[in-house]
Order: C-alpha cells, then structure tokens, then sequence
C-alpha cells in the first residue's frame, strides 16, 4: 500500500466508481465528477471496471487516456461491488474518499462544498453526508433527508440517535480513518456493505457532518432494466447474508468495543429492519424450513439488542409492525391491563413500558343511515392481532349500551408468514325511540374483560358529516348532526335551525381563508340557490376518464334514445380525448374531474358507471368533508367493465367505494356477489341484467385473430385520476408478461401457419397498456390497435380470441366464438366461481409453444366452436338479448319506490 501511495499524486478527494454493466449511464456519472466547480485536478477518479461484459471498460480506458494524471482504471473479474470498491481503496490518495456509483450523479458544487465543511470541522467528524435525491423513474427527497432541514451542522450521534447514515455513496469519508482500522467493505455482503462500513466509522466519534446545499442524485432507472437495490428481496443473499454479516456483526462489534449498543447504532438497524418485517409471506420457496427459521431466530436475537423506546420511535412502519418487532423481541404476545372506570385497556410485555393502547385501535364509521325505525351505523374495526379480539363494537346513546353486530367475515393483515391486524365490519342498529331529543353517540370495542372506550373513530366520506373542520353538519330526517372527537351528536332541528348554521359554515369556510374552503363555501352557496329551481333528476354516467366505449357509452345512449324525459342524463369523460366530441352529438357531455364534473356531482341523483375509481363517487379527494351533507344520498351504479370470475371484494366492497348496486350478468357471478359477506351486498343490491354493452354486439366476422391480454397490477405505479393514467414501473421489458408476448408476437410457427391460412392477427392492448405501447416492440406483421379502437367491432369481425385472464372473452364468447387462455406466467389471480380449466369457453395452455399449436389448428380448423365450448357458454350467460340496458334501466328507476 505504501509503495502505491508514494508514486501517486496528493489529492484532496479519491471517487472510487465500481463500474458493471452501465454503458448507457457512465458518462453521465463520470462527467458530473469531471465538471465540479471544485476543479478536477484536485480529484482523483478510480474507475473499476468490475468485469463488464458491454462497452464501460473502453468507456473508462477512454478517460484515464484523457486525464492521464487523476483517472486510475482498474479492470478485473467480476467480483461484485465490495470487492471493486476495495480495489479502488487499495490505489487511492486523496484525502476524502466517496463512492458514487456509475450510474449515479454528484451536483456540481459538492466537492467545493463538502471540501469548506471538512476544512471548518475536520476535528470534529470523520464523515460528511449530503442529501439524496432521487430522479429518472423516481423523483424526489430519500425519506432521511430530514437530517438535512436544520442546514449544515455537526450532529452529536448520542443526542440525535434518528439522524443516520446508511449510504456511502452520498457520504464522504476521510481516508485517514479508513486506514487506521484498517477497513475494507465486507465481500460477504451484496446488500449493506455501506452501512456496516460506515457503522464501524461513526462509532468512533459518534459524529456525523451534514452538508445540505449540494445533492446526491440517485438514479431509479426508467428503462427496462432494474438496478440490484430494485430486485434486493429475489437475491437469497438479502436474506440471511444481511442479517448475520451486517446487522450482526455491527451488534458484535459494538459489543467488543463499548460492551453496549450505541443508541444510534440500533436506531440504524431497526431503520433497516422495517422492510423486513413488513413482507407479508416469508420466501419458503427459496428456503428450507430450517432455513427460514434460521432467518427468523436472527431476526429475533437482533431485536433483543434494540431497546424498546427505539422500536417504537421508527417513522416508517405502522403499530402492528412495531407489534410484531416487539413480540419477536420477547418471544411471547403481550399481557393485557384493563382499567375499567376509564374504559383504557392497554397491551404490554413483561414489566417493561412501551404499551399499545387498544383505545386507540382504528374504527371507522362509514354509513350512517335511518332504516324504517332504526338508525343503522356501519364500520369497519381495525385491531392488533396479538390478544384478544374483540366481541363486538357497540354505541353509547347517552346511558343505553346497544350491541352491535359483525356483518362480514375477519380479515387479516399478514406479515412474516403471521396475522399483525385483524379486521371486521360491522352494524350498530340503534331503535330511533332511543334517541333522546339531544344524544350523544359514542362507541366502545366489547372484550371479554370489558368495554374499551373508542377514541377519535375516522369519519369515511361517505358519512352524512365529516370531522375535520368546525362548523360541518348534517339535516336528516329532522336531526341535526355533528361529528364530535369521540362520537357523534344528534338533536331534534329547531326552526329555522339549519338555515342558521349554514350561514355560520359559509362565514368559517371564508374565515379560514384556504383555496379549498373558499371554493367550498361558493359551491355550497350555488348549490344552496340553484337546487329549488331543480325539476329532473340528474344521473352521471361514465366510463374511464380518457375512454368511452364501455358500459357507461352503451347506457348513456340507451338513455337518450328511450329515456325519461324528467331525467337529465350527462355523460362524463376528458375534454382531451378523442371520444369527447364523439359523445357531444349523443347527448350532454362535461369534462371529467373539471369544475363542470364537481358541481353537477352536487346535484347528482345518480352516478353510474363502469368503473368504480374513487374519484368517481369522490371527485374532491380529501376535500369532500365539505360536501359530505349534500353528496351523501346520492346512489352509485357500478355497471361493470367486465364479468366479475373471482374474488373481488377486497376493491369492490361496498364499504371501500360506497356502491348502492352492482350489475352481474350471469347466475353464479350473482350467487358468488351475494355469497361472499366481504362484498357487503344483500340480494336487492346485486342485479342480474347483463352488461349494457352487450346490447350492441354484432357479428361481422373475418379471418382474424385477436391476441388480448388484460393487465398486471404489479407492474404498475401511481394513478393519475385526472386521466385514469398509470405510471409503469421501471423493468417492465424484464418481466414475464413482455417476454411472453414479445416472444410470441414474433413467433416464426405462429406467423407461418397465418400466412398459409389466410389469418391476419390483431393485438389489442389493454387500455391501461396504451401510453406505453412503443416498448412492447409489436412487429409489422401484427396489427396492433390504439386509442381508438372500437372493442365490439374487435369481436364482431375476430374468429378466435387468445387471452389470458381478461374479461374481455365473456365479450367474445357471447357471440358463441372461441376462446385460448394462455397461463404463462405466476400471476395471482386466483379463479373463482369460474374457473378456466373446468369452465372455460376453450382450451387452457401454459406456456409458449402449446399456446401456438392451439392456435395454428383453429386456423386450421377454420375457428369454429367446439361442441363443449358451446354448450358452456349457453349454461353461463342469464340473457341472450338485447335488453341489458332496459333491465339496468328498469332497476335504477325502481330505487325511486
């Protein structure tokens, strides 16, 4: 080392770049070191070329032939980042090392800037640590860049235990201490190198310099191709590796050198630990069980080295989590201590402190309803799954204690392979003869040791009154309501009464003087003046925001050709798309999600729709607690955008999107709606009519094929309401689904046998799929549609369909045509009621090659429908009409009886 070190020049900073297989990125990164303000010949730049198999080594040999004096490259076999990192360690010189990785970026002022820090308080830190910043397929501050708000400072680790560092990449370390405990990163360790060599520095000074005017800019890549961090939890080495050469070694380390765990070193680990602990299944196929209880005893063992208060201060993780932190640590649930004159019932291990308090358990109410004689409440009850559960949920009026109800089945919440929450709906039937003129409503959880009192419930939108904001109320049925902190408060109208408090609300909404409450408060005055002059019902209909052409189309135009001339009917959908002058020369069209949208929802009678987004029964987000008194007995239709096969309820219960009615088409989709209490359906809520859209199915056939795959959730990011746009994930060339259909679309059988049948074959995205159509790389032989393409005339003039999951088949095979379902991949939907193999309306492949022998001998076969597939379809389907939207129709105005 020494004889290195003599030949080389002094610099004030060594950037040691691991380099693998980033071709696209490297300059990139090497010119944000290139271009610092600080003056690049004060820099050394180890580049280490750690095997690449593309052009980085020539890339990199092509710098050190530019700057001959400060670029170094090292060029070796592949021996992963830690490895190429010590490499670099072995040559450098200068007085501060970083490690930026290759397909990363330093701001141009962060080595003038880190450089003044270190030269202010080099006696005082031996790292200096800089914001990260995420771009490219993510943007944004990294969740510990709070460190930063207090501007550049020394931070006393023992007093500051939160501010952490686990990056050595954003991080700049005097090479002097390195050297003097001899460090090196751990070659074990394909995740946490960083943050094991940094824990060994920090301890020495238990100091960390923070320098918040430059920025370290983390790339989260776009493209098809996945960073190692991206893919960390499919790595075994995530695992086991993490655990026994990271957080135990630190744990042992500490021990040997302080005989205790620093503070901030657990704070560290914890922080590190709550990804872990919130993965829901343990990875048994990748393990033994022996191996997963390995993992699992280490996980333990590490907990017991953190101390409780720790635990429980970590920001990122949610109570249950901190529950199950704390039942791994003590190897036992907790003990329970009840006080029954103040109804406080809390959750404890051992003698220790840290308790849970059940009062604080979620329940939310969403319903509150007069039924007949009886005022019903609806909720849901969340609780800790580690003692007992509860009996019931129940209400206080004044001094009578009225038991509720569970009205679907518990639910649970998993994580490490074991339930953390549990949850349950249920009714509170309260007799209105029990109502007092004044009463105040408050809720209790029922235990078998005694009520536990229900503090601050969570109002649902759909609510006649929402908490938040003082002034709110609700008129029904001659009762004035109000949400208080612990209940509700009800009490017979005075005359005059609710005219005086809308006044009072207009007067706060303006007094708070927020863009929010100001458009409230004139919403609420127009809606105030214009609903006496209201003479016809007004129902909304839609489909997606950038797309028409589903159920919502067929019904709005059902209803402007044979409607009742007392009901306005106007269709939503994007000002921007191409369907939105379509719709205007069938009837009264309004932007989707614009002013126009809010203000009519208002006055809405109705929505219905074929999809059930929130905004739809929500346009005004967190917003709507200012109209939850006017909005709230408007009934939402959820038409459908397709058959219902399986287990839905988890997105189409009643109690997440407040649905009055659901359309099904078929008897066992009606049995299975009606049969699964998660729904929260009753019969009279369920309809079986058809899909409006079946209406206008036609036949027009020619030789065709349709290849239509539905979507998959998982790699998919943000929603974007106001056009019903989904960001796709970064690595989507790399997943199953893209390797599938690419592979495929440019199948030489497959393109052979249509060319010597006579077939032509169409692609049809999933609407979903469409703003990213350029990366599925559908070659010319295939006719890929678009935007506008019209699905009922992709099944009229199709023979055969190829799908794999989507609902578009039932389309297809109510025109009695076949249907190949091809299970290429480990998606998990799981079949319900309906089941593929046993149901379906064709054959079922499961992978590549069997999918193209089934397709190439209906080709040959001409398309025709077997016998048994026929005889399947006609035993599905209720109806084979077109009368769908009459029956819909029918039912809607039967809710005015």
């Amino acid at each position: 080392m020494d004889s290195v070190m003599e030949h080389q020049p002094t610099f004030d900073f060594s950037i040691i770049m691991a380099v693998y297989n980033v071709e696209p990125y490297l300059r990139e990164a090497v010119q944000s070191i290139i271009e610092q303000d600080f003056g690049f010949e004060r820099v050394q730049l180890i580049l280490v070329d750690d095997g690449s198999e593309d052009s980085c080594g020539a890339i990199c040999d092509e710098y050190a032939a530019e700057y001959p004096n400060n670029v170094v490259v090292i060029h070796q076999e592949n021996a992963g980042v830690s490895a190429a990192r010590n490499a670099g360690l072995d040559v450098a010189a200068g007085r501060f090392i970083n490690f930026c990785d290759a397909d990363d970026k330093l701001s141009l002022n962060t080595l003038s800037n880190v450089f003044l820090f270190f030269m202010a308080h080099q006696e005082q830190t031996d790292v200096v640590s800089i914001p990260l910043v995420f771009f490219e397929g993510r943007t944004g501050e990294h969740p510990l860049n709070y460190k930063y708000k207090k501007g550049n400072r020394v931070i006393n680790l023992v007093n500051d235990r939160s501010a952490i560092q686990l990056s050595s990449s954003s991080a700049f370390i005097k090479r002097e201490i390195i050297e003097n405990l001899g460090l090196r990163f751990n070659v074990k360790l394909k995740f946490a190198e960083d943050a094991q060599l940094l824990q060994y520095i920090l301890c020495e000074k238990q100091t960390l310099g923070v320098v918040s005017n430059c920025k370290y800019l983390y790339r989260r890549r776009a493209s098809g191709v996945l960073s190692a961090i991206q893919t960390s939890d499919k790595n075994p080495d995530w695992w086991h590796n993490y655990l026994k050469y990271f957080q135990i070694d630190v744990l042992e380390y500490c021990k040997d050198k302080f005989d205790e765990i620093p503070s901030f070193v657990q704070y560290t680990l914890c922080y590190d630990l709550q990804a872990r602990v919130k993965i829901a299944e343990l990875p048994h196929d990748m393990f033994s069980d022996e191996e997963i209880q390995e993992y699992m005893n280490m996980l333990s063992y590490i907990l017991r080295h953190i101390s409780d208060p720790i635990i429980m201060e970590q920001k990122l993780c949610y109570s249950e989590h901190k529950m199950l932190m704390m039942s791994l640590k003590y190897s036992i649930n907790p003990s329970i201590a009840y006080l029954k004159s103040s109804r406080v019932a809390y959750l404890y291990w051992g003698s220790n402190n840290i308790r849970f308090c059940l009062n604080n358990s979620v329940t939310k109410l969403h319903f509150m309803r007069f039924v007949q004689d009886e005022l019903h409440i609806e909720g849901t009850a969340y609780w800790l799954a580690c003692g007992n559960d509860p009996l019931a949920v129940s209400a206080d009026v004044n001094d009578e204690h009225i038991t509720g109800e569970w009205i679907a089945n518990e639910t649970e919440t998993m994580a490490l392979d074991r339930p953390i929450m549990k949850s349950r709906h249920f009714i509170i039937r309260i007799p209105v003869k029990a109502l007092s003129t004044e009463c105040r409503i408050t809720f209790t959880r029922d235990y078998d040791f005694g009520p536990v009192a229900v503090r601050a419930p969570i109002f649902d939108y759909w609510m006649p009154v929402g908490a938040g904001f003082d002034g709110l109320y609700a008129q029904e049925n001659g009762w004035i309501i109000t949400a208080l902190k612990d209940g509700i408060s009800m009490h017979r109208a005075r005359r005059g009464e609710a005219l005086r408090r809308e006044f009072s609300l207009l007067h706060k909404l303006f007094k708070a003087n927020r863009p929010e409450t100001k458009k409230a408060a004139v919403s609420r005055i127009i809606y105030h003046l214009l609903k006496p002059l209201k003479r016809k019902q007004l129902w909304l209909i839609a489909d997606k925001a950038n797309r028409a052409d589903d159920n919502g189309e067929a019904f709005f135009k059902y209803c402007m050709e044979k409607g009742d001339k007392n009901v306005r009917y106007v269709f939503m959908i994007g000002k921007d798309t191409d369907d939105y002058e379509r719709l205007k020369k069938i009837g009264p069209v309004i932007p989707y999600m614009s002013h126009k949208h809010k203000l009519a929802y208002l006055f809405a009678d109705r929505i219905i729709s074929a999809y059930s987004h929130g905004e739809l029964n929500n346009p005004f987000g967190a917003h709507m607690i200012y109209y939850q008194d006017i909005v709230e007995k408007c009934k939402f239709i959820f038409l459908q955008h397709g058959i219902m096969r399986g287990d839905l309820s988890a997105g189409l219960n009643r109690f997440s999107r407040n649905l009055t009615s659901v359309v099904v088409s078929a008897p066992r989709e009606y049995e299975s709606v009606i049969n699964t209490p998660a729904y929260g359906y009753d019969a009279s809520q369920v309809w079986l009519t058809g899909l409006p859209r079946y209406d206008r199915l036609y036949h027009s056939e020619k030789k065709s094929i349709a290849i239509m795959p539905t979507w998959r959730r998982e790699l998919f990011g943000g929603y974007h309401p106001e056009d019903s746009r989904w960001d796709l994930k970064p690595g989507f060339q790399e997943s199953d689904y893209y390797k599938f259909f690419h592979a495929l679309f440019y199948n030489e059988r497959l393109l052979a046998a249509a060319k010597k049948y006579g077939y032509e074959i169409e692609y049809i995205p999933h609407p979903i799929f469409f703003p990213y159509v350029d990366q599925l790389n559908v070659p010319p032989q295939i006719h890929m549609g678009d935007t506008n393409t019209v699905y009922r005339d992709v099944f009229a003039r199709n023979q055969l369909m190829v799908t794999d999951y989507s609902s578009v088949s039932f389309d297809f095979a109510y025109l009695r045509k076949p249907v190949i379902y091809t299970r290429f991949d480990a998606y998990h939907y799981v079949d319900g009621y309906f089941d593929d193999e046993r149901d379906g309306f064709g054959e079922v492949e499961h992978d590549l090659e069997s999918t193209v022998d089934r397709i190439i001998e209906y080709m040959r076969n001409g398309c025709a429908l077997k016998p048994l597939y026929r005889e399947r379809i006609d035993n599905f389907f209720a109806f084979n009409d077109q009368n769908n939207c009459q029956r819909v129709y029918e039912k809607i105005r039967a809710l005015d009886d």
